[in-house]
């Protein structure tokens, strides 16, 4: 990927605007991957937590007191 944007300048920084894009374009695209990374995330601690303290929950029911 840095030799796509090394390349993306040019000789004489002509492809500066090229280049822009480019991050613009590349950038976005990281930014959608990783929020959704999150939100798949955030809905497995969600279900860990669930599963977590039920699990808790049964194990001091089950003591005796």
């Amino acid at each position: 990927e840095i030799k796509t944007f090394l390349d993306l300048y040019g000789r004489e920084g002509e492809g500066r605007e090229r280049q822009l894009n480019f991050v613009i374009d590349k950038t976005a695209e990281k930014i959608a991957e990783l929020e959704d990374k999150r939100d798949q995330i955030e809905t497995t601690l969600s279900e860990l937590r669930v599963i977590h303290s039920g699990a808790k929950e049964r194990l001091a029911a089950r003591q005796p007191r």
